[in-house]
């Protein structure tokens, strides 16, 4: 499927740390390494997920509300920026009394179908192997063969289902409802 990616981030949950490592600004998504990054995440996510609808509770909406903030003020770089570091410091705080082990997490916006979604996915590095002089050697690499944790959230339909409910009705389709912290369940 062909995805327009429109906004890239990484940001790194680590355990046992007080705040996570946060990026002070967004990727450049023109750059052929990092989109083509963000376009093995996109698919491998439509490949290997199956749809799963969740509610964003009463209990706790600062994700959907940072969301919605975040596509009211125009849908700016720093907006959604600021939205993901926000989104990063809450998980930290969750992950505290949890058996997570962290990684990093990447916040990207998209169109698909004439859609716009924001899709948080948690990838980590593995080992690999690189060749130099005909031997091989110990290498690290981004693990693109599988998400460790995600949420999609279809922001059109989530914006236009939301404009007449109260904060305390707000729901979502999302993928994935399990990701760290119950922001996102």
């Amino acid at each position: 499927m062909s995805h327009v990616v429109s906004k890239f981030v990484i940001h790194e949950l680590v355990k046992g740390e007080d705040e996570p490592r946060l990026a002070s600004e967004l990727l450049d998504v023109t750059d052929n390494v990092i989109n083509d990054l963000a376009e093995e995440i996109l698919e491998l996510f439509d490949k290997k997920t199956s749809v799963i609808y969740g509610i964003f509770t009463s209990h706790n909406l600062k994700f959907p509300k940072s969301i919605k903030s975040y596509r009211d003020c125009g849908n700016q770089n720093t907006d959604f920026l600021t939205t993901s570091q926000e989104t990063m410091r809450d998980m930290q705080l969750a992950m505290k009394n949890t058996s997570g082990t962290g990684g990093y997490i990447t916040f990207i916006e998209y169109i698909k179908q004439n859609a716009t979604y924001v899709i948080a996915v948690m990838i980590k590095n593995t080992k690999a192997f690189e060749l130099k002089e005909l031997k091989p050697k110990e290498a690290t690499r981004v693990d693109t063969t599988k998400l460790y944790q995600a949420i999609n959230i279809n922001i059109d339909s989530f914006i236009r289902q939301h404009q007449t409910q109260k904060q305390e009705d707000l729901k979502s389709y999302m993928n994935r409802p399990e990701f760290i912290g119950d922001q996102f369940v």
